[in-house]
């Protein structure tokens, strides 16, 4: 019998996923949940010491799964645009699923969870980065962009705006939002033979 305690709960480990990305950490009670799924409550605590201990393997359980995701996605050098869109498909996969509240409770609660969260957060802005230099260097961009802001800006955009009830509200898919937000972002929302007037003022 394997001795990993990820292994041995599993499927207390998916159900309290399901519970933390629906609706958060603090309301998380384990005698409820042991009820639930017809345990002991020791049967975690001879695994974890804590509740918190617990909570942040199912939380480190949620993240890596996003990390892991990302981290398989490669660069092609010929199209390094591919990996920006291919990039940011994980990233709206996983905020669609997880609320708000869950996202505060590991800021506030999970030190060590959330210092993994914005280390990943750093390294998609750098992979971001790469994919826009690299698409620079073969012409593809237009100029007078600072390329690191940039790819800093639409990585904080994306996770700070993009929450659950946008996309539960949404009239259009998750798929469609994709390929909204990336033609937004990179080709802008005018026809082409138009642009927007900045030199305007009242």
């Amino acid at each position: 019998m394997s001795s990993d305690p990820e292994e041995k709960l599993a499927p207390v480990i998916a159900y309290t996923r399901r519970l933390i990305l629906a609706n958060g950490t603090r309301g998380l009670n384990l005698d409820q949940l042991a009820g639930d799924l017809h345990i002991a409550k020791k049967t975690i605590y001879k695994q974890f010491p804590t509740k918190d201990k617990f909570i942040e393997n199912v939380l480190l359980n949620i993240y890596h799964e996003l990390f892991s995701e990302s981290r398989a996605i490669r660069l092609d050098e010929k199209d390094p645009l591919k990996c920006f869109y291919e990039l940011m498909k994980v990233l709206f996969r996983h905020l669609s699923r997880i609320s708000p509240r869950a996202v505060l409770d590991v800021k506030l609660f999970y030190p060590r969870v959330w210092k993994e969260v914005e280390e990943f957060e750093q390294e998609i802005i750098n992979r971001i980065l790469d994919s826009f230099q690299k698409a620079d260097n073969l012409g593809l961009l237009r100029k007078k962009f600072d390329l690191k802001f940039t790819a800093d800006f639409i990585v904080k955009m994306l996770t700070n705006t993009f929450q659950p009830e946008i996309f539960i509200n949404a009239p259009y898919t998750i798929a469609e939002m994709i390929k909204l937000f990336v033609d937004i972002i990179m080709n802008g929302i005018m026809e082409k033979q138009f642009t927007f007037n900045f030199t305007d003022e009242e």
